[in-house]
């Protein structure tokens, strides 16, 4: 890998934004060309997606700017007198934007490490909301169900088990797959209507230590989403929404006859 071009895919903003840069656009045709690249790219995306997500979170309190100008009035003067004395001086430029540099690596290090998600769920839930604010784009865009399982195989990637009911017949945006702690996941985004969005998240349950139990789901709310986790077979899978859990739950019911149908059984029971 050309140190070069990684340097312009971490530079790169997630949800496409910069693609169109020359540079960057070149980067990214070695990176659909060498494996390995593209997965670093990839994992540099969530990553920096994840980031961004969680610093969109934090609301400063109240008063903070006037607290924080307050205060340097007060010791600007002496602070940088000590700083000029004691520090600058003996650092050449080069060794100052190292420091920093370093600085600003492990500042963003911890901050990550100590918000990765431990649990299948919790990582599903914070991909999918990176995708719902275009933070990061579907890696295939297909509206076929066959075809989404057909990608997903050519990806090692697991694909859903038995979908529920009502879920079948709902409009398909596309799919994604993403890495949980070296565990391929995949994510395939279903149109609710109403301008609403759920997403079916499923993982191998080899090596979960708490794998949802066969058969029916059990709800939860996780950063802010509702989810229903079940497993079936070899993959565990969440339905996850920002819905109301009657909204999930109509999704696992079996397909109501029509008024239509339920007429002609009646003409033809009395025949």
């Amino acid at each position: 890998m050309s140190d070069e071009t990684k340097l312009l895919l971490s530079a790169r903003r997630p949800g496409g934004h910069d693609d169109t840069d020359p540079a960057i656009a070149e980067a990214l045709a070695r990176a659909k060309a060498d494996p390995a690249l593209s997965a670093w790219a990839d994992e540099q995306q969530r990553t920096d997606a994840a980031l961004a997500l969680k610093l969109l979170s934090v609301q400063p309190p109240a008063g903070l700017r006037e607290t924080i100008l307050a205060g340097g009035k007060v010791s600007r003067r002496g602070l940088r007198a000590w700083f000029e004395q004691k520090v600058w001086r003996n650092f050449t430029n080069s060794e100052m934007v190292a420091a920093v540099a370093v600085a600003l690596v492990l500042a963003v290090a911890i901050l990550f490490s100590k918000n990765e998600p431990h649990d299948w769920q919790s990582a599903g839930a914070l991909e999918v909301a990176c995708i719902e604010s275009s933070q990061r784009n579907l890696d295939h865009v297909v509206g076929n169900m066959d075809e989404i399982r057909k990608w997903l195989a050519g990806q090692t990637c697991p694909a859903p088990a038995t979908l529920p009911p009502q879920v079948r017949g709902l409009p398909i945006f596309g799919c994604a797959k993403m890495d949980w702690h070296g565990q391929p996941m995949s994510i395939v985004c279903f149109d609710l209507g109403g301008g609403r969005e759920v997403h079916l998240v499923t993982v191998s349950i080899e090596n979960l230590p708490d794998a949802p139990p066969q058969g029916d789901p059990e709800y939860a709310t996780i950063k802010g989403y509702m989810t229903a986790s079940w497993s079936e077979g070899d993959v565990a899978m969440m339905l996850i929404g920002k819905v109301g859990q009657e909204d999930l739950e109509k999704l696992f019911t079996a397909t109501a006859k029509t008024t239509s149908q339920i007429h002609a059984h009646i003409l033809l029971a009395s025949r």
